[in-house]
């Protein structure tokens, strides 16, 4: 089963995590500055049991969230 970290929690990151266990993934992880009970930035905490982050965060904010997943060696999917 692939395991997701989600960066970026608005209509699209809720839309993943919904489908996602129809298709065999379990989210194991969210980064959202502005959602309650996620993580507030890209951490080595917040993406460690991740096989993958999907990124669907803000285009201001995402050639940044890009130089962290590569600096801890994770793969990605960026949809923003």
């Amino acid at each position: 089963m692939p395991k997701i970290c989600l960066i970026g929690y608005g209509k699209m990151g809720k839309m993943l995590a919904s489908l996602a266990p129809q298709y065999g993934c379990e989210i194991v992880s969210i980064v959202d500055p502005l959602w309650q009970g996620a993580h507030r930035e890209i951490t080595p905490d917040a993406v460690r049991e991740a096989d993958v982050c999907i990124e669907f965060s803000h285009p201001s904010v995402v050639m940044q969230n890009i130089r962290k997943l590569i600096e801890f060696e994770k793969n990605m999917v960026i949809g923003t």
